[in-house]
């Protein structure tokens, strides 16, 4: 199931042209992301408080029609896959009057403490992130 989130295209995301810069799109993600996570109860500060990280291992993205500096969009995020100690996420940005699909991406996490290696998903959170995927 998708979660939404609203946001306001402000002027310091855009570049001359009054488009949403390419680099932006990323930071929109990482919003639902971390928005996602927390509407469920998961928050990625508490998951970084007990030492548990999600690095990023890979990002898509294709930007299909521009976001301009006054849209009001909605980035929706979603768990695509889950494993012990992998997380995937996808992301579509749909415009608010048109409802057109602005951009389309996904990006990949792996469990981490700290920079050491890939770890498995504790219990504790792995039941909560199932639960989020599975709705």
């Amino acid at each position: 199931m998708w979660h939404e989130t609203p946001i306001d295209i402000r002027y310091a995301d855009t570049d001359q042209m009054g488009v949403v810069h390419h680099a932006t799109y990323p930071i929109y993600c990482e919003i639902g992301r971390t928005h996602l996570m927390a509407s469920k109860g998961l928050p990625y500060h508490q998951l970084e408080s007990s030492g548990i990280f999600l690095m990023v291992v890979e990002m898509t993205c294709r930007y299909r029609a521009p976001c301009r500096y006054g849209d009001h969009v909605s980035v929706l995020t979603r768990i695509a896959e889950l494993k012990r100690k992998l997380l995937s996420f996808e992301y579509q940005i749909i415009h608010h009057q048109s409802k057109a699909i602005l951009f389309t991406g996904s990006t990949k996490h792996l469990f981490s403490q700290g920079t050491r290696s890939a770890i498995r998903c504790p219990d504790s959170y792995w039941e909560i992130l199932s639960k989020i995927h599975s709705s």
